[in-house]
Order: structure tokens, then C-alpha cells, then sequence
């Protein structure tokens, strides 16, 4: 008996990270590289576009650059 429940809690674990794991967006590039650039260029932007592809309303949390100069802000 308690082999069986500890089979099943393990199973339903399983599947419930599985779920969560699971993303509906869907992003044109997951990433974009200005390559080097001069302060004097001036400011340079890169829009990121993605859909939700799945069935509940998904939420960007965090946005992480490699550069410290650079400023990350999501626009809705």
C-alpha cells in the first residue's frame, strides 16, 4: 500500500512540474545582439515581439541583459 501511494504522489508531482513547465509564448527572436556600440551612435532600441499561444494569460516577470548599460523596459 505504501509503495503504491508513494508511486502515485511521485506521478502527480511529475505531471504538475510538467505543466508548469510548459510556456504559451512565442517569441519572433529570443534574443538580439547590437554587436558594439559607440556612445557618441546615440541611444538604439530592438522591439521583441511575442504571442501567447497558449490558454491562460502569461506574465514577463524579469527582463535580463548581458550589459550593465543597458535598460530593459517592457512596454504593454
Amino acid at each position: 500500500m505504501f509503495r503504491k501511494t508513494y508511486q502515485l504522489t511521485f506521478v502527480l508531482i511529475l505531471n504538475a512540474l510538467s505543466c508548469l513547465a510548459q510556456s504559451g509564448l512565442v517569441f519572433d527572436r529570443p534574443a538580439w545582439d547590437f554587436g558594439t556600440i559607440r556612445e557618441t551612435d546615440g541611444p538604439v532600441t530592438h522591439r521583441f515581439v511575442c504571442r501567447n499561444e497558449g490558454e491562460h494569460p502569461e506574465v514577463i516577470l524579469q527582463v535580463t541583459t548581458t550589459c550593465g548599460c543597458t535598460t530593459p523596459p517592457i512596454y504593454a
